[in-house]
């Protein structure tokens, strides 16, 4: 894991197409973030699908829109 102090933050509500759309870019990036935290707002989809995308992954859930 790369340690150059790097974090993506996507704030998720509903939009699971674009949310793969954008774990994508950032996962081609030439500069790899340390952690990418996902904080999903209270939607009603399942989202464990995005720690496939690396170890860097954190998903964090709320059950109502904050």
């Amino acid at each position: 894991m790369s340690t150059n102090g790097i974090a993506v933050i996507i704030v998720h509500y509903h939009a699971e197409d674009h949310l793969a759309i954008c774990l994508d870019h950032v996962a081609k990036q030439t500069l790899k973030p340390d952690r990418v935290i996902i904080i999903d707002n209270g939607s009603s989809k399942d989202l464990s699908w995005v720690t496939q995308y690396g170890d860097e992954m954190m998903l964090v859930t709320s059950d109502t829109n904050l």
